[in-house]
């Protein structure tokens, strides 16, 4: 869309000031290390949010969260995978 037809955020708009950072850090361990370089060098600001995505299994969901010790701020999304061999 052309930026003189994307509607204009106002200086209070939630969305305007909540960018995202997104990994999936279970999926290897070059997410797991960039989640936790972002998180232990203090590289995320304030306004943005930290969002990670992993399959609904345990261990990867345990991995996930240990990638996230001691951000400020961090939405998590839980997927459950169609495919039998993937929930094993």
């Amino acid at each position: 869309m052309p930026p003189e037809k994307r509607p204009k955020q106002s200086s209070d708009d939630p969305a305007r000031h909540s960018p995202d950072c997104e990994s999936n850090p279970a999926a290897s361990q070059t997410d797991f290390d960039f989640v936790r370089k972002l998180v232990e060098d203090d590289l995320i600001p304030d306004d943005v949010n930290v969002q990670v995505l992993t399959q609904a299994r345990a261990p990867l969901i345990e991995r996930t969260f240990e990638s996230l010790k001691g951000a400020r701020r961090a939405i998590m999304h839980l997927y459950n995978s169609t495919s039998t061999t993937q929930r094993r």
